[in-house]
C-alpha cells in the first residue's frame, strides 16, 4: 500500500485518518476494515479505510443544567445527548447514544463517526447550541424535574 498514491488521489475535501497527529500509516492500520477471498493460489483483498472531512468538527455531550422557577425545578428538555459542531461552516448535528456507539476513536482519541446525516444551520437557535453560540432567543423547551 503506497500511502503517497492514496493521498494524491483523493478527493480535495479528504484526508487520509492520522493526517493531523503525523500518524497516518497507524491511524490507517488500526481503522481499516476489510475481507480477503482465495482465488486460486491468490488472496484477494477488499480493504476500506475510513476518510476524514478536511473541515474538522468538535464533538460535545449535551449536559442540560437544572434551574429552579418559583417553586419547580425545570431543566431543558434536548433532542439528543450530544451534538457534532462545524465552525467552519457554522452547521451542527445530533447524535443518539445509538449512533455514538457505532463510532471509532483513533488512535489518537478522536471520534470518527460514519454518518451520512445532513448538517443543519447553526442559526437555527437550537438550545443545544447556545454554549457554542451564546444568544439572546433561543428555541427552548423545558421539563420539569
Amino acid at each position: 500500500m503506497e500511502i503517497s498514491k492514496i493521498r494524491e488521489s483523493l478527493p480535495e475535501k479528504y484526508v487520509l485518518p492520522g493526517k493531523r497527529t503525523g500518524m497516518e500509516l497507524n491511524e490507517i492500520l488500526h481503522l481499516m476494515t476489510g475481507h480477503g477471498t482465495f482465488v486460486g493460489t491468490q488472496l484477494v483483498l477488499d480493504i476500506k479505510i475510513p476518510l476524514f472531512n478536511r473541515q474538522s468538527s468538535q464533538f460535545h455531550k449535551v449536559i442540560p443544567l437544572p434551574f429552579q422557577e418559583g417553586h419547580k425545578v425545570m431543566i431543558a428538555h434536548v433532542k439528543a445527548p450530544y451534538i457534532v459542531y462545524n465552525f467552519e461552516i457554522d452547521a451542527f448535528y445530533f447524535v443518539t447514544q445509538a449512533m455514538l456507539n457505532e463510532c471509532k476513536t483513533t488512535l489518537g482519541n478522536e471520534i470518527m463517526c460514519e454518518v451520512n446525516l445532513p448538517w443543519r444551520d447553526a442559526s437555527t437557535n437550537n438550545c443545544e447550541l447556545s454554549p457554542l453560540r451564546p444568544r439572546i432567543n433561543l428555541n427552548r423547551a423545558y421539563d420539569e424535574v
